[in-house]
């Protein structure tokens, strides 16, 4: 895609959900006391999106990819299918870390998701030829969502 040029629904292969537990949300408290097992289906899971043309564009049925930031594990963590549509919510601010958020509406998406056995560690991802250069690595800032093209989620 050219810089300038606005993504559309049929460029994306999967949406990539980002969360940093150092600065913003704690995933891995919140994923020990979940109880929930490597390797397991949850259909709990839900996560914000930024206030951009992108979040209009997060479809059910669509790919997503949950990417941890920040010191701990970084990397791919859960993959997943969208199961709503995108709503306006306040935080559950149990596992909130950037206490400016609290009570703030936000846009968030439910879905399925499975917790991979082994995460798909930040390094694997740089070393892979196919992901090297995705969107994450381009533009680490950009909000949510972020994507993956149909080839860089090719098998």
């Amino acid at each position: 895609m050219a810089k300038n040029q606005k993504l559309s629904h049929k460029d994306v292969g999967a949406w990539v959900f980002k969360g940093n537990p150092d600065e913003v949300w704690d995933y891995f408290v919140e994923l020990a006391d979940s109880g929930r097992k490597r390797g397991t289906v949850d259909d709990s899971g839900g996560w914000t999106l930024g206030s951009t043309y992108r979040t209009e564009l997060v479809q059910k049925g669509d790919l997503v990819a949950l990417w941890i930031t920040g010191s701990r594990l970084p990397g791919i963590h859960e993959i997943g299918v969208i199961t709503g549509e995108v709503e306006e919510t306040v935080i559950d601010d149990t596992y909130l870390i950037d206490l400016s958020r609290r009570n703030k509406p936000v846009n968030s998406v439910r879905f399925k998701t499975l917790l991979l056995k082994a995460y798909i560690p930040r390094e694997d991802m740089k070393s892979d030829p196919a992901l090297s250069s995705c969107e994450q690595f381009r533009a680490p800032m950009i909000t949510n969502p972020t994507y993956l093209t149909h080839d860089e989620v090719k098998p």
